[in-house]
């Protein structure tokens, strides 16, 4: 996409509400989550407009997601569900549930080799595999007194986290 300064190359529209995740899968379709509740797969028509699956699940504003090289999408949620969705061979798409934690999640980040990386309110990161059942496998530990508010790993594996803090907010 070309990064250019007061010139919008294209403006989407669809969501109801403020749209808080964006993603872009590497065939160029764009994924946006809102407070909507909803999830849109954005993909250019041959006519160069834009056109939009709508996903709609569990009723919660999404608050980050992950559009995964395989094609499925992980998403965190407003009330602490962490869901995928995977898109069937007749079209259509499904939503599991992967984890629900007692606050928000606020961060997601899914590894080259599938591990799942979960950030929340509660202070703590998650970390885990997706299962063959669908089942989130994981070990936690607390990285803040105060919320886990973004997440990066690195090449080398370590962890860069944001949180926020009663002594303040940091790195």
């Amino acid at each position: 996409f070309p990064v250019t300064i007061n010139n919008i190359v294209h403006e989407l529209r669809g969501h109801k509400n403020w749209v808080t995740a964006l993603d872009i899968f590497a065939d160029g379709r764009v994924v946006s989550g809102s407070k909507d509740k909803t999830i849109r797969v954005w993909s250019q028509a041959a006519n160069a407009s834009w056109e939009a699956e709508v996903l709609v699940g569990r009723s919660e504003a999404v608050t980050c997601l992950q559009a995964l090289p395989d094609g499925r999408i992980v998403a965190g949620g407003q009330f602490g569900g962490v869901f995928v969705w995977t898109k069937d061979r007749d079209g259509s798409w499904r939503q599991s549930m992967l984890g629900e934690y007692p606050k928000a999640v606020t961060c997601v980040q899914v590894l080259p080799g599938g591990t799942v990386v979960v950030g929340s309110e509660d202070g703590l990161i998650r970390i885990g595999e997706i299962g063959r059942d669908g089942t989130f496998c994981k070990e936690e530990f607390r990285a803040s007194r105060g919320a886990v508010t973004a997440l990066h790993i690195l090449p080398d594996s370590r962890m860069v986290v944001g949180c926020s803090a009663a002594l303040g907010n940091g790195l």
